[in-house]
């Protein structure tokens, strides 16, 4: 969940899937949400947030029962967007072990209705074993850092697209209106590369596949060090700076 702060009055509470708390209880929602829209930190200004929650607690814990209901909201709201000229951007920000079916069906049926972009995950392996990150129908994000290294923990191998700025992020905080946070992972990567699509959806609608080869075409490309299973992501290393 977000905290409405620093968004214009361009952020708001959207639908929770789950009997999870209506409350951003550790932050994560709020910071990621800065990094891809708010009027301090965020990559596109003016773009407009809905939360729409599906996992909660501390730690987060959830159902992909939960996740597959947020996606069908996500599909049937963009329908309606799409029809008034409003294009949408999805970040995804979990994982959980495997290759999932209902959730790869699920995501296949709004790739073109949606951009669909997920962080790769921090968990410091190939990025196969976790879903949605392994699906094909998504702009799956790894993490880089200030020194054009991939950051340790982030999950790596085919099936990444892009790396982005994912370590030591500054973002909002969710204590009181003017706090902010420092916090790594590939959720922040992911978040930059969200706020970049929602940048390039303002003047033509693009699938989620045409918005990845819009971004690999414009990312630094052969910048990147120390990336894990080179031969496996050497045609992927771009960089979005």
């Amino acid at each position: 969940m977000v905290v409405l702060i620093d968004f214009g009055g361009r952020a708001k509470l959207g639908p929770i899937f789950g009997g999870y708390s209506s409350q951003d209880e550790n932050g994560h929602g709020t910071h990621v949400a800065g990094i891809i829209a708010s009027d301090r930190y965020g990559v596109a200004k003016k773009a407009r947030i809905i939360s729409v929650k599906v996992m909660g607690g501390e730690p987060v814990s959830g159902y992909m029962s939960d996740f597959i209901s947020g996606l069908e909201y996500v599909y049937k709201s963009a329908q309606r967007s799409n029809k008034q000229g409003r294009r949408s951007v999805v970040n995804i920000s979990m994982n959980s072990p495997g290759r999932l079916k209902p959730v790869s069906d699920a995501l296949a049926k709004i790739k073109n209705d949606v951009v669909l972009v997920v962080a790769a995950g921090n968990n410091a392996q190939a990025l196969k074993n976790f879903s949605p990150a392994n699906s094909p129908d998504v702009i799956t994000v790894a993490s880089s850092n200030i020194s054009d290294q991939q950051v340790s923990l982030s999950n790596w191998g085919k099936g990444v697209d892009i790396f982005a700025p994912g370590e030591k992020i500054t973002s909002l905080g969710f204590w009181n209106p003017n706090s902010y946070a420092i916090t790594s992972g590939t959720s922040m990567a992911a978040a930059h590369v969200s706020g970049l699509a929602a940048t390039f959806l303002t003047s033509h609608k693009y699938t989620t596949a045409q918005m990845r080869n819009k971004l690999i075409k414009y990312a630094l490309k052969g910048v990147l060090s120390d990336i894990y299973d080179r031969m496996l992501v050497i045609s992927y290393n771009c960089h979005l700076s």
